[in-house]
């Protein structure tokens, strides 16, 4: 369904600054002084990999590329050329210029074709998508899924003179590629930390981080015990050279492997009890404290759900997104679903502290261990095979302190990192939303001092 109110209302309750214009500005509705075009329902029976026409869907509009192209016949009015105005009609209502070559408009897009003898383009980029958050802010409340172009033709779009909105483009244009320009930085800084943990865990687990403590503690020595449980690997696979006093052994080796399950949903006394249950979407490379359900004691005696104790390692077995293969560590005695493979460390031989932070740094391996298949996916087998470079437990501790100490360093990094990007973020709106109160027009004297929104 559609808005149940105008635009203009919704820009009139709004507290939005980027909202706001100078009583002097002239307030018109978008549709009067552009076109808006829908796109068309091109039958996805047409729709082809190679060949045919580039087909712009609502999930293409911030790419340079589309993910399917149209092979028939087609009305030119629906072709995009690029640097085109697009606007998302589902979901978050984006707002973007299209940056791929020319291609078709499908439904849920429209195209917003201004009028240059009114409205700039460049103006019209910059200050149409605080119009379309407001809308979006407000329908998040409702049931409103859709924006349709009666809507967006109705949003009061302000409008000084058009020798002011190319100014003031220029002034959205320079801010903007600071913005950018800054963001880049930020996004090099982020992939840096995340590189500089995947190494910190890669040096830790193959013995590179430890190496001046065991020659400082060479009277530490390998179990015996599990290197007289040492079984060949199934599989040949390529093998890090790792210190004499470690043990190369499967997971299955070191610990229990099990998988949980989950209580009928169709028993409603079987959840919401007091027994914690693990979803595999929980399992996000984090400690698990608490969980977002529970089960009951009869949902746990009446399915394959098993109660762990605290220091059982999960590694989420399922999912083509980054689900499959992150871990998670029980603070808490929980269960878990099917789709997490539940690792209840022997402490003779592995702490479970240590066998998390293998877990961590094991993520790219165990999402390719469970590559293949329409539904790429690990298995208890595939995680029980596994193989696990085992220190002597002293070394571990030593290990898992290392380890910390350094990731710890890597989030506080992290965190300046956002609130760095936090601020970019509010730097750059309050340019535009100084530029929607008039003051970053040329002092020409006249310049106004009130504002307000739409009425």
């Amino acid at each position: 369904m559609s808005l149940t109110i105008s635009p203009a209302r919704v820009v009139e309750e709004s507290d939005s600054p980027l909202l706001l214009a100078p009583v002097s500005w002239t307030r018109r509705p978008l549709g009067e002084v552009a076109t808006i075009l829908n796109g068309f329902a091109f039958k996805s029976t047409q729709f082809v990999t190679l060949g045919g026409k580039p087909l712009i869907r609502i999930r293409d509009i911030f790419k340079e590329q589309t993910a399917v192209r149209y092979l028939g016949d087609y009305d030119d009015r629906y072709l995009v050329r690029p640097d085109e105005l697009l606007v998302g009609m589902d979901g978050d209502f984006n707002c973007t210029r299209w940056r791929g070559s020319e291609a078709l408009l499908n439904q849920r897009v429209c195209k917003i074709t201004p009028d240059a003898e009114q409205v700039d383009l460049d103006f019209l980029t910059y200050v149409l998508p605080g119009y379309l958050r407001a809308i979006h802010d407000f329908t998040s409340s409702t049931t409103v899924t859709h924006l349709s172009s009666r809507d967006i033709a109705q949003i009061p779009i302000p409008l000084p003179r058009l020798s002011e909105q190319r100014a003031l483009a220029r002034v959205f244009g320079h801010a903007n590629a600071k913005r950018e320009s800054s963001s880049r930085h930020l996004k090099a800084a982020r992939r840096a930390a995340d590189r500089f943990r995947q190494a910190v865990l890669a040096a830790a687990c193959s013995g590179r981080l430890t190496a001046g403590w065991r020659d400082a503690n060479a009277n530490v020595r390998a179990s015996a015990d599990l290197r007289a449980s040492v079984v060949e690997p199934s599989a040949e696979v390529e093998r890090e050279e790792v210190p004499s006093t470690w043990t190369r052994v499967e997971v299955g080796s070191i610990g229990d492997v099990e998988l949980g399950g989950t209580p009928s949903r169709k028993t409603p006394s079987y959840w919401a009890g007091g027994v914690p249950w693990v979803s595999s979407g929980e399992v996000a490379n984090s400690r698990i404290t608490k969980t977002r359900e529970t089960i009951s004691s009869s949902g746990l005696a009446n399915s394959s759900a098993k109660l762990y104790p605290p220091g059982t390692v999960l590694i989420a077995m399922i999912g083509e997104g980054k689900t499959r293969g992150q871990s998670a560590i029980l603070d808490i005695e929980a269960c878990t679903n099917q789709n997490a493979a539940a690792i209840i460390p022997d402490r003779r031989f592995v702490s479970p502290e240590y066998l998390w932070r293998w877990a961590l740094a094991q993520y790219e391996v165990a999402r390719a261990v469970g590559r293949g298949g329409n539904q790429p996916a690990l298995n208890k087998q595939k995680v029980r095979e596994l193989l696990i470079a085992v220190p002597p437990l002293a070394e571990q501790a030593e290990i898992v302190r290392r380890v910390d100490k350094l990731l710890t360093l890597a989030d506080g990094i992290s965190l300046r990192v956002e609130a760095a990007s936090r601020r970019v973020e509010r730097s750059s709106e309050a340019v535009l939303a100084k530029a929607c109160r008039g003051e970053l027009l040329p002092d020409t004297g006249d310049r106004p001092d009130l504002v307000s929104h739409a009425g």
